[in-house]
Order: C-alpha cells, then sequence, then structure tokens
C-alpha cells in the first residue's frame, strides 16, 4: 500500500508539472490553436502591379493552407516550410510581449492584450506554382478570403507573415475586411502566416478572457489553452510513466 501510495505521489507532481507546461506554454495563442484545421478558402482575388483584376490562372485546390496543427502528416509542405512553420510556433509561443514581436501599436488598455487565433502555411502546388511566382514577381497581389471564426474585435485584427526567414520580422498584410465568421487579407509573399487579434481580460458577460467556444458553447480564455502540440503532451507522459515504473522496479529489487 506504501508502495503503491508513492507511486501515485509520484505520478500526480509529474501530472501538475504538465499542467504547467500546458497553461504557460500557449498564453499567446487562443485556445487549442495547435488543433485547428486549415481555414477554409471561399474566395481569391488576383490583380496586378496597379490593382487591376486579373484572370484566375490556377485552381483553388492548388493553394494548400497547412496549420501548425498539422505540420508534420501533411506532405504537401515541404521540409523548408514545415521548419519556418514549427519555428515560427515556438517563437511566438516564447514571446514576452506580442506587440513588439510582430511591431504592432502598443495597447493602451491595461486590459487588454494581442493574442494569436490562427497560424499557418501557404503553400502552391501544380498549376499554382509557377502562375503565383510569376504574379508576385510583377509586383502583383492574391487577396484571400478565409473561413476563419474571429473570436473577438473585427475591426482590429492582423494578418502578418513571416518570410524574412526563421526568427526575421513579420510584415504586416493589407486586411481588406473582417467579419465574425471570415477574414479577407492581400498577400504578396507566401510564407508562414499569423492572424492575431485584440483580446481583453473580461468579455462582455463579466466572463474571464474571451476567445474560442467550448463544446457547450462558453466562452474560453485565450491565456488558458490546451493548445500544446500532442508531441510534447507526449514526451511529458512518458517521463511520468517512466518514472512511476522506475520507482516500482527499484522497490521490488
Amino acid at each position: 500500500m506504501k508502495k503503491m501510495k508513492k507511486v501515485l505521489t509520484l505520478v500526480l507532481a509529474f501530472a501538475t508539472v504538465l499542467s504547467l507546461v500546458v497553461s504557460a506554454s500557449a498564453s499567446n495563442y487562443i485556445s487549442s490553436v495547435v488543433q485547428y484545421e486549415a481555414p477554409p478558402i471561399s474566395n481569391i482575388t488576383m490583380k496586378d502591379a496597379d490593382g487591376n483584376p486579373l484572370d484566375l490562372t490556377f485552381d483553388y485546390g492548388d493553394i494548400i493552407v497547412t496549420p501548425v496543427s498539422e505540420s508534420h502528416t501533411l506532405e504537401d509542405i515541404d521540409a523548408a516550410a514545415r521548419e519556418a512553420l514549427e519555428a515560427a510556433y515556438k517563437e511566438i509561443e516564447e514571446a514576452e510581449d506580442l506587440a513588439a514581436y510582430f511591431g504592432l501599436p502598443e495597447l493602451t488598455n491595461e486590459d487588454e492584450y494581442y493574442v494569436v487565433s490562427a497560424l499557418f502555411d501557404i503553400t502552391c502546388v501544380r498549376t499554382a506554382i509557377e502562375g503565383v511566382a510569376n504574379l508576385f514577381a510583377a509586383g502583383g497581389s492574391l487577396t484571400f478570403t478565409f473561413d476563419s471564426k474571429v473570436y473577438n474585435d473585427p475591426d482590429r485584427v492582423s494578418v502578418l507573415v513571416q518570410c524574412d526567414g526563421i526568427g526575421g520580422d513579420w510584415d504586416s498584410c493589407t486586411v481588406e475586411s473582417a467579419t465574425a465568421s471570415s477574414v479577407t487579407a492581400t498577400f504578396t509573399q507566401f510564407c508562414p502566416v499569423a492572424i492575431v487579434e485584440v483580446a481583453s481580460t473580461t468579455d462582455d458577460t463579466g466572463t474571464s478572457g474571451s476567445g474560442s467556444d467550448s463544446s457547450d458553447g462558453s466562452v474560453v480564455s485565450p491565456k488558458t489553452s490546451d493548445g500544446v502540440p500532442v508531441y510534447a503532451i507526449g514526451a511529458v507522459t512518458f517521463v511520468v510513466l517512466a518514472g512511476a515504473c522506475f520507482v516500482v522496479s527499484k522497490k521490488r529489487a
């Protein structure tokens, strides 16, 4: 009985550490950001360098949007793009001040803070590779409408890209419009993309935080997230089980 108590104590100690890792590591993201599927593209507009509309030269399906949650499983994203996306996730995760990190205006309301609601890569395949490369090289642009839920204030949504390489600066894209259910932004280059929102520590109902909907429709604070990569949770879980097994085997010896 005493042996079992010691094992349970060890497991509970590791579980406590795990809970701290989970809550602390995702403070710059809304809940479950690393579990989201890719935001669907509902519309694409192509324009030349002077802003004149052009006919699309590729199929919608040849633009692949890969969320960070699937960066290690999808085959349509190459190794360099995967590395850049996962590095961007880690950089954002560790940033102490998102305003400074993204180069966004400092918020004057002490109850407000920036939070990342989506992180993904855009990759061209098949018919889109050459067409998009030529368009961007000529100074043209692509405007996407993503069916991406805006959790906080649609009037203060930022879309940024990190195209200067890992550790490089983030550049702001032009946000054409944002509603509670979609974001439309114009791109002149593709690389890791972050959608950043302004959140508040209190919502309209006085509930702490404002963020993604939970399964029962209630609001979950962006500051309390289960958005930790599965492989990170698995690693800590392995340590917990290994520690427990070690204690048991030592006692039996």
